[in-house]
């Protein structure tokens, strides 16, 4: 009979030891092997104003009416995208993926869009594929299938989270090495293992490459704007993209300094088109013929208007003032409140809703701001809002607010200040000449849920055209001191 002794347990142990050193061994050269380094493939910066790959030769054609304004790729309509020459990429030979952008996520996307799509299509529906979506079905996430040509969503593997449309700065990364799939927003990790064999790399199709489009015919392209976007083979670890995602401030403030200080409108110099000064004890518009007319029990007192109770508010004759055959628009108030609410309000209304307009609002719990929403969208108009605001300033003393919008920037200033400066990304329906002019309002909003705001007014003034920031500043500081002494 064999005996087991003390030395047989010490040759097992060093027996496992050394066995299992092997195989970890083995697993980590395998892994160095078939896991190298990321390398950059393609590369989308937009800098040079064009699609052009910057790494490799994967030149994209842009589709559409799009814009490119200081690297930043923009689309703002139905049928604006990028085709990519899929069969250049060659996806489907790379041994793993990593996908990469930074970009700006508008607002007012239809259901099913997509960010990037690299596949094929059969019979209007998208197969072979993997896609990144900021929003598709009130999600956003990164999803592959194949081999399934009647309803590859059943057998695709997908990750994500709730839908992104916020219109602002997001990183967004997909990688996948035929057994896990990982999505990454900003930095944050979402993932899942494959259970389709049939979803692996090698069966992706290089038939079709978008940027903003769909797959699937009957999809909508996406509206937003892309930064940059990269094609790596091999995958991006969670270090390398936390510290890329750190990099989305720097895309913002690029931005932000590019529409402050180098981004120059084409308008002409700016005309006070009408002025409600109250000095006279009435509403009358003291420049153009664009009186007004105190509604409720509203009452005007050393020079202002007081709005104490709800339902006082005063209707300016929207026609005559026209706002939607302006250029560009300045609007400029010295108003007080402790209450909040929207204080001016220019379009129109649909059942119970405010639609068409541009408006400027103090929230008593939010912040004070500007915004302007037009055509997309009618029975939710707030979701296509284009909106700049700031802190909010409720402390029942006059403050000095201006909007300032050409089209393509929105701007809003707090006492001299500018304090938000937001690019339109729906420039082609967030458009002056889609604002209505039917209704117009000082301390009232059309939505007929929302009171009348409470306050006083002490100016009011509507240019065509833009007011710059050294002539704002002036007129705060000297608006302001009068109210102060």
């Amino acid at each position: 009979m064999f005996h087991v002794n003390k030395n047989h347990y010490i040759l097992w142990i060093i027996a496992s030891t050394l066995i299992t050193f092997g195989v970890v061994s083995y697993l980590s050269m395998a892994s160095q092997i078939n896991w190298k380094e990321p390398v950059l493939k393609h590369s989308y910066t937009f800098d040079d104003g064009t699609a052009k790959d910057v790494v490799g030769e994967a030149h994209g054609i842009i589709k559409g009416n799009c814009e490119i304004l200081n690297g930043l790729f923009i689309t703002d309509e139905e049928g604006d995208y990028i085709e990519l020459p899929a069969d250049k990429i060659n996806i489907n030979e790379y041994s793993a993926i990593s996908l990469e952008a930074y970009v700006i996520a508008g607002k007012a996307n239809e259901t099913h869009t997509m960010l990037s799509y690299f596949g094929n299509k059969s019979n209007e529906v998208g197969v072979d594929y993997i896609f990144q979506t900021l929003i598709n079905n009130e999600t956003c996430g990164t999803s592959i299938s194949c081999k399934n040509y009647e309803v590859p969503w059943e057998t695709h593997n997908n990750v994500g989270g709730q839908a992104i449309q916020d219109d602002r700065f997001h990183h967004i990364v997909t990688t996948f090495d035929n057994h896990e799939l990982k999505f990454y927003i900003d930095g944050k990790l979402v993932h899942s293992p494959i259970d389709n064999e049939d979803n692996i790399i090698e069966n992706l199709s290089n038939k079709f490459a978008y940027l903003c489009k769909s797959g699937y015919m009957q999809d909508q392209t996406w509206l937003g704007a892309i930064d940059t976007f990269n094609i790596y083979e091999g995958i991006l670890d969670e270090k390398t993209i936390a510290k890329s995602a750190k990099r989305l401030e720097e895309h913002e403030k690029k931005l932000d300094k590019f529409l402050v200080n180098n981004y120059k409108t084409q308008i002409a110099k700016p005309e006070l088109r009408h002025s409600y000064t109250f000095d006279n004890g009435t509403a009358n518009d003291i420049i153009g013929g664009a009186h007004g007319t105190i509604l409720g029990d509203g009452k005007i007192e050393n020079g202002m208007f007081v709005a104490n109770e709800q339902g006082e508010y005063i209707e300016l004759p929207a026609p005559k003032i026209s706002i939607n055959a302006f250029s560009a628009i300045t609007l400029e108030a010295v108003v007080k409140s402790d209450i909040g609410g929207c204080f001016s309000y220019f379009g129109c209304i649909s059942g119970s809703r405010a639609i068409n307009y541009i408006s400027q609002w103090t929230y008593k719990s939010e912040w004070s701001g500007t915004g302007i929403t037009c055509i997309r969208k009618i029975y939710q108009p707030w979701e296509a809002l284009t909106i700049a605001g700031g802190h909010s300033v409720l402390e029942n003393r006059f403050h000095h607010f201006v909007t300032t919008f050409d089209n393509k920037v929105l701007k809003y200033y707090i006492d001299g200040e500018l304090v938000d400066v937001q690019l339109n990304l729906r420039q082609k329906t967030n458009n002056i000449s889609n604002i209505h002019n039917e209704l117009a309002y000082l301390c009232k909003s059309a939505n007929k849920w929302e009171q009348t705001w409470l306050g006083e007014i002490d100016t009011f003034n509507i240019y065509q055209g833009i007011l710059d920031a050294k002539t704002i500043a002036k007129s705060a500081e000297e608006y302001l001191k009068e109210k102060e002494l």
